[in-house]
């Protein structure tokens, strides 16, 4: 490496970002005396650090991640191969072992599992855990970060170790090429809605994973089909959308929402930007499902339609990041993703720690994560989403605490017998592993938030009569 470099650092705009706003070419301010010490310091390993061999390269990656790592979570320095993996994440088409992750209880776990990757072909399952990605504990880490240590070269391998109940089991995924499209249609046609045939017609619903680079397009294209069937109401499931491209988003917006503004952007200065709509007449009746993994984008996506008036959010409060990053180049080989302005709704309501709080609040319960077996007289706060789940699936008839009370354990022991279990009221890792799994099959065959909508929707249909 040359020892210029060590001097100085220019840094160039890249593209926009997980939530972005355009930027600047920066030149990095010298401070001679910084330097030098810094200088100094490298020398110094160079030519006197005994515990083994290192780089003035890594050093000088070291020294770069060493500046973002004192800032907030989102302030992320790439090196070159980080670099790689993190722009393949940011499109539809990617290299990596084919799984959609969540962080539940500082735990990534598997929410799907794609077609074409090696986790398929391996029998990971969803809701199983990842506990280690190269032997590394992933308990607490950042999804960006985990994300970048599992996407790689194509062809390459991860060794990654997954728990499933009580079990741990170490798989060796080939990353290969996947395609996941981050707009699908519902379908909204079973009986379990109460939507008859002519009603059907009128509504139209897409899920969007994330805002990717070509999610807008994909976006368009559902649009058109829903105003070519006639469609005057249109669903955009937003639940698990941890956000993406601001410009994405944006674009979108401008689809399905009324003349006005849509977002406000604000830099340290307290000076910044405004992404309005223009558009003179609102095609369908929009109503946006959002949970508390909803973030960032999803976010702006959400608050303009509530603050626009005409649209409905519904589900659960949003996550509450509400900071926009941009990422710039350095050098030839570096990235890095700095947060850079805070985004505010239209009516200029804050986002950034406080969420987005649906006009119609409908909660699900959440799935069980601990390294604690449960019994009676216990007190934690996994209790609650014990009992919650239970109570989903017709187990239990309390309201939901942190207190493992002896209706607790019937209620377990109740759930024990009716799924195969040995029914002794203790809520173990198999029974655990086992809400889960009866959790998420009665959820999706009765999607309570999705029902909420759809009922909404039978309601307004009265009221225009």
């Amino acid at each position: 490496m040359k020892k210029s470099i060590w001097k100085k650092v220019t840094l160039f705009i890249l593209i926009f970002t997980l939530v972005m706003t355009p930027s600047i070419t920066v030149e990095a301010k010298e401070t001679d005396e910084y330097l030098d010490e810094l200088e100094t310091l490298k020398n110094l390993i160079m030519d006197s650090y005994y515990g083994g061999e290192v780089t003035e390269e890594e050093l000088f990656e070291a020294a770069l991640d060493g500046m973002t790592s004192i800032l907030d979570d989102y302030s992320v320095f790439y090196n070159d191969n980080e670099a790689s993996s993190f722009l393949n994440a940011l499109s539809s088409e990617y290299v990596g072992i084919g799984v959609r992750l969540e962080v539940i209880n500082e735990r990534p776990v598997v929410t799907e599992v794609f077609e074409g990757g090696a986790a398929l072909d391996a029998g990971v399952r969803v809701n199983d855990i990842i506990t280690k990605v190269n032997d590394q504990d992933t308990k607490g880490l950042e999804l960006d970060l985990l994300v970048d240590k599992i996407l790689g070269q194509e062809g390459s391998y991860v060794t990654i170790e997954f728990q499933r109940g009580g079990e741990y089991l170490s798989f060796e995924l080939e990353r290969r090429t996947v395609i996941v499209p981050s707009v699908t249609k519902l379908d909204l046609s079973d009986a379990q809605y109460g939507l008859n045939a002519l009603q059907e017609k009128s509504v139209y619903g897409v899920s969007v994973s994330s805002f990717m680079s070509q999610t807008d397009v994909e976006f368009f294209a559902e649009v058109e089909k829903a105003k070519a069937l006639g469609a005057q109401y249109f669903i955009i499931d937003l639940r698990d959308n941890r956000g993406g491209y601001l410009d994405s988003c944006v674009d979108m917006l401008k689809k399905v929402v009324p003349q006005g503004d849509i977002v406000t952007l604000l830099d340290k200065n307290n000076t910044g930007s405004r992404y309005v709509s223009e558009l003179k007449e609102v095609p369908f009746q929009v109503l946006v499902l959002v949970n508390e993994n909803s973030a960032s984008a999803s976010e702006i996506f959400a608050a303009a339609v509530k603050d626009n008036g005409d649209g409905i959010v519904i589900g659960e409060r949003t996550y509450g990041k509400g900071v926009a990053q941009s990422i710039y180049r350095l050098g030839d080989e570096y990235l890095v993703k700095l947060t850079t302005q805070e985004f505010f709704s239209p009516n200029l309501n804050k986002i950034n720690g406080v969420g987005v709080e649906p006009d119609l609040l409908v909660d699900n319960p959440e799935y069980v994560f601990s390294d604690k077996r449960f019994s009676n007289f216990d007190t934690d706060e996994q209790v609650v989403n014990i009992e919650g789940m239970l109570k989903f699936l017709g187990f239990f008839d309390g309201q939901p605490d942190e207190s493992y009370t002896t209706e607790t354990l019937n209620g377990v022991k109740a759930f024990q017998a009716a799924t195969g279990l040995y029914p002794y009221g203790v809520c173990d890792f198999t029974t655990q592993a086992k809400l889960n799994e009866e959790y998420r099959k009665a959820f999706l065959a009765n999607d309570v938030q999705m029902q909420a909508a759809i009922d909404w929707i039978l309601e307004d249909m009265i009221k225009e009569k």
